[in-house]
């Protein structure tokens, strides 16, 4: 694990292994740290995120914390250490597309729906515009495009085939994710 304290701002990052299973270590080491006034979590395991989390929260932590996009089953498997976390997401999905999502699968849209969708789509537009299914085809019908208004929002392309889209600030508060205000 690794675990940093930049002292200037007081914030501590936590960064545990993907893997781990006991973060004990890295909870104790912020709650013994002088002056902590944040916590950052940096992980690609959000499960190990969630021990952590609940670990502060046992030891009293209330720091302000800060993470990535969650999804609801791992917001609530934090069993309410991540509320007031603010995050950020790219998770972005149109209501109507979230209404759709939520008929179709009885469930919420999760990380990665929205997005997914819209790529699928940009190929679906790609081969009806250019009438082939040729791969170097599409790729130049893609990047010729300047915009695209998908269901995960309004995407800006960079002009190579990527496009990039505002991401959206969410709280969790009594373990769902909400729109920050500040």
């Amino acid at each position: 694990a690794d675990f940093r304290i930049c002292s200037l701002l007081h914030v501590a990052t936590v960064e545990p292994l993907t893997d781990s299973a006991d973060v004990s270590g890295d909870a104790l080491k912020v709650s013994r740290a002088s002056g902590i006034t944040t916590v950052v979590y940096v992980t690609d395991g959000a499960q190990v995120g969630v021990l952590v989390a609940r670990k502060l929260a046992e030891l009293g932590i209330k720091a302000p914390s800060y993470g990535i996009t969650m999804d609801s089953a791992t917001i609530a498997s934090a069993q309410g250490a991540y509320d007031g976390m603010v995050m950020l997401t790219f998770l972005t999905p149109s209501q109507q597309f979230a209404k759709r999502y939520r008929e179709r699968f009885g469930k919420e849209p999760d990380i990665g729906a929205d997005s997914a969708y819209d790529a699928l789509m940009l190929v679906a537009t790609a081969i009806n515009e250019t009438y082939s299914e040729d791969p170097p085809v599409l790729a130049n019908y893609v990047r010729g495009l300047k915009e695209y208004d998908g269901e995960s929002g309004h995407l800006t392309a960079d002009g190579k085939g990527a496009f990039t889209k505002p991401y959206a600030v969410m709280r969790i508060v009594n373990g769902v994710a909400v729109p920050f205000a500040s």
